[in-house]
């Protein structure tokens, strides 16, 4: 099930990491956010890329008035099919 405040919660603390002031963290706690925004950041392509994979088996590109995923992906997000999808997931022409 979709929760709609989940996906509130989640982009309110995104952009309250997005104006954290790095200046007043240590080194250590600098490391520590890349490290942790990288796993976050593979985590969400995950997401993304089984999202796509949905939406094109479910015909929404089509509904959307495009000819393929590809095409919806370039007009709605100016992103490639293959920057989305991880080559596994690749399957979609």
């Amino acid at each position: 099930m979709f929760d709609g405040q989940l996906v509130e919660r989640v982009d309110a603390d995104v952009a309250a990491l997005a104006g954290l002031d790095l200046s007043t963290l240590s080194v250590a706690q600098v490391e520590q956010l890349i490290r942790v925004t990288q796993a976050w950041t593979q985590t969400l392509q995950g997401v993304q890329s089984r999202a796509v994979v949905d939406f094109e088996a479910r015909g929404g590109p089509e509904r959307a008035g495009c000819s393929t995923t590809g095409a919806w992906l370039r007009r709605e997000l100016r992103l490639s099919l293959s920057s989305v999808l991880c080559k596994e997931l690749l399957v979609i022409g």
